[in-house]
């Protein structure tokens, strides 16, 4: 089960209150916007859970219940559950809608990766 922000647990839990601010703060966010009643979302939750200790030390894995956050997922145009958003230095940059699934869902994650070592490099120092 996923925690709320501050917890020791890989996926935490976000409110909309908390959103702008841990997107903005973390460089590198995965963001599973889910509901509690949906069976996709229940069938994925293993998946989002092994890949945050997978990636967790690059990523930051939360979760947003759409049911509880409404006004955030009208906001982002989430009309299909789960999707999940990929978020580097504050930008929305990817988008998965769907069951994640094998080395697809893989590459969606190692070309965030990819990406967040890219942007470092063209950083100034």
């Amino acid at each position: 089960m996923p925690q709320t922000l501050g917890s020791t647990s890989p996926v935490i839990q976000l409110k909309g209150s908390e959103f702008d601010r841990v997107v903005r703060e973390n460089r590198g966010v995965v963001v599973e916007f889910y509901a509690d009643w949906s069976f996709s979302c229940k069938a994925a939750e293993g998946l989002f859970q092994q890949s945050s200790l997978h990636h967790g030390g690059k990523l930051l894995f939360a979760r947003v219940n759409v049911e509880e956050n409404r006004e955030l997922a009208e906001k982002l145009q989430i009309q299909t559950l789960p999707t999940y958003i990929l978020y580097l230095q504050g930008r929305p940059v990817d988008r998965w809608v769907g069951l994640p699934y094998g080395c697809s869902w893989g590459r969606f994650l190692q070309a965030a990766a990819v990406q967040q070592v890219e942007e470092n490099q063209e950083a100034p120092p």
